[in-house]
């Protein structure tokens, strides 16, 4: 669904405002059938201690490997392919235009958009799909939550002059929220079989357990010798973060820190060169990032996650009398920058029309 209106302003300025609504339909949704528990949610049991978790198997107290409970030990992950229709996304749009009789362009606009769902589906293989899809709910059930796509601010700000010689110069500001994550476990502490050493003695890339923040140091069990100071740091870590800190005693929900604002500046110089019968050459010169170039330090892309889920511990082995993980801090570094993501670039470019 959507509506929008374009209006002619006082100063000869140009208004709009846009919306949009979207509900999905029939949207991928990926499952573990061989797993017990997915099918009949009646065979579940629960670590208590660790936010309720519900688990699929049982985790080893030594060294906290998993063992899923599957209905047939002949297979392994049996993915179902299925369709739900919960997702939904909402986008809002004002934008304002002004065309100066010297040549002069202006363009400015604001987006604030939400955009939730059950699986943010960012691969093109399924297994990394479902292993990489942050488990906020059950594996049959999923919570809706804040999708992994979701930026919900962005300005966006430009600027066109005409130059002498046929020359036109603009600038382009693009300001947006940075992408959401949550923090995770590297280990499989819901015993799905996904995340961590399984029991054939192989690592997992994927990590989809989220994390459960410690209302203090007796709502965790840490693992070594000085666990004291181990929490200690946890603690800090925790309090140093909004996002974590205010869901103290819950397992973290899908999405709920989100990595910082990202400014990017770029500029354009371009010239039409008449040829003949009315053809032209259009020739540009674009940096990209220009913020960077005039100064290293400007135009950075900072981030404490690239992708939907972070560690932050390692599940060492399992606390049978807690029902819970014993687990070593694997913190990660905070607003690291994205060196990739915040170089400057120039692109020459033409363009023949006839």
């Amino acid at each position: 669904l959507s509506i929008g209106v374009d209006r002619r302003l006082p100063w000869g300025m140009v208004g709009t405002i846009d919306l949009l609504y979207t509900k999905s339909r029939n949207t991928l949704y990926i499952q573990d059938n061989n797993l017990e528990g997915v099918v009949d949610e009646s065979t579940l049991t629960y670590a208590t201690g660790e936010g309720n978790r519900a688990r699929y198997g049982v985790n080893s107290p030594t060294t906290g490997v998993a063992l899923p409970t599957k209905q047939a030990l002949v297979f392994g992950n049996v993915l179902e392919h299925i369709n739900k229709s919960e997702d939904h996304a909402f986008s809002g749009t004002v934008q304002l235009q002004k065309r100066f009789s010297n040549g002069v362009e202006f363009n400015g606009g604001y987006t604030y958009s939400n955009a939730q769902d059950i699986m943010s589906l960012t691969s093109s293989i399924a297994f990394s799909n479902y292993g990489n899809a942050t488990l906020d709910g059950l594996l049959n059930d999923r919570n809706l939550t804040t999708s992994a796509f979701n930026r919900p601010h962005r300005v966006v700000l430009s600027g066109t002059v005409n130059l002498p010689g046929d020359f036109d110069f603009s600038l382009i500001y693009s300001g947006v929220s940075g992408s959401p994550f949550a923090y995770t476990i590297n280990g499989d502490a819901n015993a799905d079989g996904v995340g961590g050493w399984n029991t054939a003695g192989t690592v997992t890339s994927q990590k989809n357990d989220l994390f459960y923040i410690p209302r203090d140091r007796d709502d965790i069990t840490m693992y070594g010798a000085t666990p004291t100071a181990s929490y200690d740091s946890l603690a800090n870590f925790i309090n140093s973060q909004s996002c974590v800190r205010n869901q103290r005693g819950q397992i973290m929900e899908r999405n709920s820190c989100q990595n910082p604002w990202i400014n990017q500046l770029d500029a354009r110089l371009q010239k039409v060169v008449p040829t003949f019968k009315g053809q032209m050459m259009i020739l540009s010169l674009d940096v990209f990032n220009l913020l960077n170039m005039i100064d290293k330090d400007w135009g950075l892309v900072k981030q404490t996650s690239q992708f939907e889920g972070q560690t932050m511990v390692q599940l060492r082995g399992w606390d049978p009398l807690y029902n819970r993980g014993i687990y070593s801090l694997a913190l990660p570094i905070v607003d690291r920058v994205n060196a990739n993501a915040s170089v400057w670039r120039i692109q020459l470019g033409g363009k023949y029309i006839w």
